[in-house]
């Protein structure tokens, strides 16, 4: 357990684990998703704040891509960024990857059509962060018992551990 301890701590710094460590927590069945969807509202938090302020696109999704530290969507910010340069609409470049579902790629079409894409952020935000506490509740409400049995089980093994031998020597007493 040290050993990996000391081996994470040195390797947490490294691009490269940092990458492999991000694409295996995605596919975990229900922290993935959660991990995925908390670093979308954080994009979509940062891409509104942004293009509020009036900044163009292109710079915006340079400076979110540097901001967001979940490499899934800083690798495709990267070639979307590339793809926006080209003259190709925002939505079209996402739909190739596929951190990005139907939804955020509905929305922003949408935004980009009416010339909009701060209140499509906005919305996106808002629905991804209340996507993020109903299903932290979630596992919190499912975890909870589970800790609860965990913990007694613990509890009663260490109350075995301490009154069987008082047992036993009683016996022997006999």
């Amino acid at each position: 357990m040290v050993f990996v301890g000391i081996a994470f701590i040195l390797l947490r710094k490294q691009e490269n684990f940092k990458r492999q460590t991000d694409n295996l927590l995605s596919h975990l069945p229900v922290i993935g998703d959660l991990i995925r969807k908390t670093y979308l509202a954080r994009f979509c938090l940062t891409m509104e704040l942004l293009i509020g302020a009036d900044i163009p696109l292109t710079n915006a999704l340079a400076l979110v891509r540097r901001i967001v530290p979940y490499y899934p969507i800083r690798d495709s910010l990267k070639e979307i960024e590339a793809d926006v340069m080209q003259g190709r609409s925002l939505f079209t470049s996402m739909q190739n990857y596929s951190v990005y579902d139907k939804k955020i790629i509905s929305l922003i079409k949408v935004g980009e059509e009416v010339n909009q894409l701060e209140k499509s952020f906005h919305t996106l935000k808002e629905q991804y962060l209340v996507e993020v506490d109903h299903k932290t509740a979630l596992l919190s409400s499912v975890i909870e018992p589970v800790l609860i049995v965990f913990i007694g089980g613990f509890v009663a093994a260490i109350l075995i551990a301490m009154y069987l031998p008082i047992f036993q020597m009683s016996t022997s007493f006999q």
